[in-house]
């Protein structure tokens, strides 16, 4: 490959270039480090930290929307060469090249596994190349159906409200690779300030999608944040999203999921935590200040389960369970499982199940939207799944310790979806959901789902709260995050005895009310699904072709909202 190609754009008004601009932006390490003027495939190619050419092509769309001086018209110029033929001739070979340095670094690889790699480069060249030919082919293959059931064509289908159907039909084809055409980004006004929050909503999503479906890679955040943006919910730990809805909403919205209690130093927590801080400060070591405990719960028998969590807590610090080795996923799990069991009371309404539960209410919210896009409604599994007297009320999501900060990022969001199936299922009842862990290792991000406006937002309800790991954080823990896990934990406890006695009287109530009405008489059926229930999880693949699958979106027209 030429390192200057003929038809490469030039970077042009260097001077107004400034590196600080794009530091900050979630873009590749290269573009970072390398001069505009270097930004060539192949210099990416040869960078050590290069996985995929859709990192090229992310980054660069990333940057042609920064707003960054004439950068962002370079990053747009080099977007235009990559869809030319030396373009793609580019592509091609720096996808190569990228993919023979990562086969031959793998230690102990064998010759025979290198070019079975290799070939398959080769042969998916050709199969990108006959992709028209093949989605022509599925036009003559009939729909199967079960047990010979014919498919009604002329029967209404059931549709999500306007304009998010035609945006959610948009995603589903992107994600299992037909190619689609979204809406255009420069008919939309731009957010302002006083613009209905849904359509702010809507315009995340769709420049969202932009940015994932240009880059191309269905496993990045950007992906998963458009997701979410789609289900209706504002995440507050998005700083694009923050700065569309602009900062007068971003502090009513961050309010509205801040729990002051959850932070307030008590008294009686204080006259526990007091004297083992002063111990801390005398130098004494942590297998004194343990010692200590042991006392304290025979002074203060009423703060014996606060005790015991700093006993788990402590312990884990001088000898882990998973000794010298680093923690995993599990382990970071059974710490927690350990603070939860001590810490709450022992007739608590709260259970906890641990171990990639299934998640009924996400099953519930795929359920709505299977029969309108194809899709599965398999449930979503979960670390660890809060209930009381056996119906879901929250999700926690742990990573281990040394989880990239993406990963854990992405985590969160795929947390926030799930735990708004869940409060939809609560609404029946009344109830909302409690704060949510988002666990990394032995730090936990405090977030909770609320209602702003005709939206839901999802933002921090206290702050993080970090388990010491080492001998010498455990004076920063007690002198702050212990008054926040103590807090959270009384919260729990007093929210499942709330929500135990609503759940009892509705289950009654509605047993009265099935006597009643026992002809069960049908309701009516709905002309679009409220977008407002819609929950957008990562879709499972549908069962039908891209035709077959756009031929079931010809039911009803709804309202289009405008936007």
């Amino acid at each position: 490959m030429s390192s200057t190609p003929a038809l490469y754009p030039v970077f042009k008004n260097a001077g107004e270039y400034r590196a600080s601009d794009i530091v900050s932006l979630p873009i590749h390490e290269f573009f970072k480090s390398t001069l505009p003027s270097e930004w060539r495939l192949s210099n990416f190619a040869a960078h050590k930290d290069a996985i995929t050419v859709d990192q090229f092509v992310q980054s660069l769309s990333v940057i042609r929307r920064s707003g960054y001086g004439s950068i962002n018209a370079f990053a747009g110029a080099c977007q235009k060469y990559l869809k030319t033929e030396e373009g793609l001739v580019e592509l091609g070979s720096a996808r190569s090249i990228i993919e023979m340095r990562r086969a031959q670094e793998e230690a102990g690889k064998a010759e025979s596994t290198y070019l079975f790699s290799m070939r398959g480069t080769y042969f998916k060249k050709f199969e990108r190349v006959d992709e028209k030919r093949k989605s022509s082919a599925l036009l003559a293959v009939p729909k199967r159906l079960r047990k010979g059931k014919v498919q009604d064509s002329n029967r209404p289908t059931l549709k999500v409200e306007e304009p998010w159907h035609a945006l959610i039909q948009s995603a589903i084809l992107s994600q299992f690779g037909h190619s689609t055409e979204l809406p255009s980004l420069s008919g939309i006004p731009d957010p302002r300030n006083d613009s209905p929050v849904k359509a702010v909503l809507y315009y995340l999503a769709l420049e969202s999608l932009y940015t994932a479906v240009e880059g191309g890679d269905q496993n990045a955040l950007i992906w998963k944040e458009s997701l979410v943006a789609l289900s209706g919910i504002w995440n507050l730990y998005s700083s694009r999203a923050n700065e569309l809805f602009g900062a007068t909403r971003t502090r009513e919205a961050k309010d509205i999921c801040h729990i002051p209690d959850l932070e307030v130093h008590d008294a009686k927590l204080d006259a526990i935590i007091r004297p083992l801080l002063d111990m801390t400060e005398a130098n004494k070591s942590v297998e004194d200040i343990l010692d200590a405990t042991y006392t304290l719960q025979v002074e203060k028998t009423e703060m014996r389960p606060y005790l015991d969590v700093l006993q788990t807590i402590l312990k884990n610090v001088i000898k882990p369970l998973h000794g010298d080795e680093t923690s995993s996923e599990a382990d970071t799990m059974f710490v927690w499982a350990n603070v939860f069991r001590d810490g709450l009371p022992l007739k608590t309404a709260l259970d906890l199940s641990l171990g990639e539960q299934g998640c009924a209410a996400t099953a519930l919210s795929k359920s709505h939207l299977a029969p309108i896009f194809g899709t599965g409604s398999t449930p979503r599994k979960c670390d660890c799944l809060l209930k009381v007297a056996g119906q879901e009320v929250g999700n926690f999501e742990a990573k281990r310790a040394k989880a990239s900060l993406e990963d854990v990022a992405m985590q969160r969001v795929k947390n926030m979806k799930i735990n708004k199936s869940i409060l939809l299922e609560l609404e029946q009842f009344g109830l909302t959901c409690p704060p949510i862990l988002n666990i990394h290792g032995l730090s936990a991000s405090v977030f909770q789902i609320q209602k702003y406006q005709d939206i839901w937002i999802a933002g921090s309800a206290c702050s993080p709260i970090v388990l010491p790991t080492k001998r010498e954080e455990v004076p920063f823990f007690l002198e702050d995050s212990v008054f926040t896990l103590f807090n959270l934990l009384k919260y729990y406890d007093e929210y499942a005895t709330k929500a135990r006695e609503i759940k009892r009287r509705a289950d009654y109530k509605r047993r009265a009310h099935q006597e009643v009405n026992i002809d069960g008489n049908e309701t009516a059926a709905m002309a679009a699904l409220e977008w407002e229930k819609v929950v957008f999880h990562t879709p499972s693949r549908p069962q039908t072709s891209k035709v077959q699958f756009l031929e079931t979106q010809s039911g009803p027209s709804t309202v289009d909202d405008g936007y």
